[in-house]
Protein backbone atom coordinates (compact mmCIF):
# COMPACT_ATOMS: atom_id res chain seq x y z
CA UNK A 1 0.00 0.00 0.00
CA UNK A 2 1.61 3.42 -0.93
CA UNK A 3 2.09 5.81 2.09
CA UNK A 4 -0.21 8.03 0.82
CA UNK A 5 -3.06 5.56 0.58
CA UNK A 6 -2.19 4.43 4.21
CA UNK A 7 -1.97 7.77 5.29
CA UNK A 8 -5.55 8.04 4.50
CA UNK A 9 -6.80 5.45 6.10
CA UNK A 10 -4.75 6.52 8.88
CA UNK A 11 -6.63 10.39 8.51
CA UNK A 12 -10.41 8.67 8.11
CA UNK A 13 -9.98 6.22 11.00
CA UNK A 14 -9.06 8.98 13.61
CA UNK A 15 -11.91 11.33 11.94
CA UNK A 16 -14.37 8.02 12.75
CA UNK A 17 -12.91 7.61 16.04
CA UNK A 18 -13.60 10.98 16.81
CA UNK A 19 -17.39 10.87 15.59
CA UNK A 20 -17.75 7.63 17.71
CA UNK A 21 -16.74 9.70 20.91
CA UNK A 22 -19.31 12.75 19.84
CA UNK A 23 -22.06 9.89 19.93
CA UNK A 24 -22.88 10.15 15.70
CA UNK A 25 -24.28 7.30 14.33
CA UNK A 26 -22.72 5.34 11.33
CA UNK A 27 -25.23 7.04 9.08
CA UNK A 28 -23.98 10.42 10.57
CA UNK A 29 -20.65 9.92 9.62
CA UNK A 30 -20.91 8.59 6.55
CA UNK A 31 -22.83 11.25 5.33
CA UNK A 32 -20.37 13.91 6.72
CA UNK A 33 -17.79 11.95 5.14
CA UNK A 34 -19.56 11.95 1.66
CA UNK A 35 -19.60 15.80 2.26
CA UNK A 36 -15.98 15.91 2.72
CA UNK A 37 -14.36 13.02 1.05
CA UNK A 38 -16.87 12.70 -1.65
CA UNK A 39 -14.48 10.34 -3.75
CA UNK A 40 -12.82 8.40 -1.36
CA UNK A 41 -15.26 7.30 0.57
CA UNK A 42 -16.46 3.64 1.03
CA UNK A 43 -19.38 2.32 -0.23
CA UNK A 44 -22.01 2.37 2.85
CA UNK A 45 -21.96 -1.16 4.04
CA UNK A 46 -18.25 -1.18 3.92
CA UNK A 47 -18.28 2.00 5.76
CA UNK A 48 -21.10 1.04 7.97
CA UNK A 49 -19.53 -2.10 9.07
CA UNK A 50 -16.04 -0.21 10.12
CA UNK A 51 -17.89 2.74 12.14
CA UNK A 52 -20.07 0.09 13.85
CA UNK A 53 -16.70 -1.87 14.72
CA UNK A 54 -14.61 0.89 16.13
CA UNK A 55 -17.52 1.50 18.36
CA UNK A 56 -17.38 -2.26 19.64
CA UNK A 57 -13.66 -2.01 20.04
CA UNK A 58 -14.42 1.56 22.22
CA UNK A 59 -16.64 0.03 24.21
CA UNK A 60 -14.88 -3.39 24.88
CA UNK A 61 -11.63 -0.51 26.06
CA UNK A 62 -14.03 1.18 28.22
CA UNK A 63 -15.60 -2.24 29.57
CA UNK A 64 -11.95 -3.43 30.78
CA UNK A 65 -10.98 0.53 31.83
CA UNK A 66 -13.89 -0.40 34.91
CA UNK A 67 -12.70 -3.66 35.03
CA UNK A 68 -8.75 -3.05 35.96
CA UNK A 69 -10.57 0.07 38.23
CA UNK A 70 -13.23 -1.77 40.25
CA UNK A 71 -10.26 -4.48 40.83
CA UNK A 72 -8.08 -1.59 42.04
CA UNK A 73 -10.58 -0.41 44.21
CA UNK A 74 -11.34 -3.88 45.68
CA UNK A 75 -7.47 -4.61 46.25
CA UNK A 76 -7.36 -1.28 47.63
CA UNK A 77 -10.29 -2.22 50.29
CA UNK A 78 -8.94 -5.37 50.74
CA UNK A 79 -5.59 -3.87 52.05
CA UNK A 80 -7.19 -1.24 54.05
CA UNK A 81 -9.26 -3.85 56.08
CA UNK A 82 -5.75 -5.73 56.94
Amino acid sequence: MPVSLKMDNIEYRAVIKLFVKEGLTPKEIHSKFIKVYSSGVRNGFQFLYFVKMRAINLIIIVIIIINIQERSVARMRRDLTL
